[in-house]
């Protein structure tokens, strides 16, 4: 039983690294470089010439928190940039892969499905990751020296909410990407599935509220205002929102289902 699970998470290991790696040798990395490094950093460049009539530790961690807030749903996790970016970068790791005529000869190899389709999600996480964690740290450490926080006591007390947005930020992520990759695993063409996918989020964006009211669960960037609250203390928390933990909970079970839908469908793929 070890043997199959190590066997597995080998297969898994070995698709993810090498979506990865596959990534940072496509041209269409470079735009998401622009997007998610170089246009925060120039934002961040330009905070740092702005005229601060307040300065000191408490108006910087509140500034710090405020404007990584902003940063995560403006750029990252929005419908507008942040999700169609992901959904041009992640639509096609199925879709691709048959329009190129070597999904046969992946599935030729000895690779469970379900191996490739948690393969393709992970690989496509970490190359997000890599992008959008580190710039995320530097912004909040950035205002903090910006608005000349107590060095080194602040940043250290502020090491577990920075862990903790990494963690949500992840997670938020997760599921645009499991999207993407389930939309992925239904459509054969890379166009039909990056468009099916952006369909998807464009629905999920402006139906939340018809639905759900107030509490759009469909919204990543509600799930921002409404969690980050709970560790960025001095954000003033959304007005009967769920408590944090459950829409954590709400966000890792959505990352598992949509996941294991993908598998699921990818398992009765037939072979092009």
């Amino acid at each position: 039983m070890l043997h199959i699970l190590f066997e597995n998470l080998r297969e898994i290991h070995i698709i993810s690294s090498d979506v990865f790696l596959s990534n940072l040798k496509e041209r269409k990395i470079l735009l998401a470089v622009l997007y998610y490094i170089v246009v925060p950093v120039s934002n961040l460049i330009f905070l740092s010439f702005i005229p601060i009539v307040q300065k000191g530790t408490g108006i910087a961690i509140f500034q710090a928190q405020l404007a990584t807030t902003e940063l995560i749903k403006t750029y990252f996790v929005s419908f507008f940039l942040g999700q169609i970016l992901i959904a041009l970068l992640t639509s096609d790791q199925i879709a691709g892969e048959v329009e190129r005529g070597t999904f046969t000869l992946l599935r030729s190899k000895p690779l469970n499905d379900w191996s490739i389709a948690l393969g393709k999600y992970l690989g496509m996480l970490y190359t997000l990751i890599m992008l959008i964690l580190p710039v995320s740290i530097l912004y909040f450490v950035s205002i903090l020296g910006i608005y000349e926080a107590d060095w080194p006591w602040t940043y250290i007390k502020s090491l577990d909410e920075i862990i903790a947005a990494c963690v949500l930020i992840v997670l938020l992520l997760g599921v645009i990407v499991s999207l993407s990759i389930l939309s992925s695993a239904v459509f054969n063409k890379s166009m039909h599935s990056i468009i099916s996918t952006l369909l998807v989020l464009f629905v999920l964006s402006i139906s939340g509220s018809a639905l759900f009211g107030s509490n759009n669960y469909f919204s990543m960037s509600w799930y921002v205002d409404a969690i980050f609250p709970h560790f960025f203390y001095n954000l003033e928390p959304l007005k009967d929102a769920p408590n944090g933990s459950v829409l954590v909970l709400v966000l890792v079970a959505a990352n598992i289902a949509i996941v294991g839908l993908s598998c699921i469908i990818l398992m009765l793929k037939e072979d092009y």
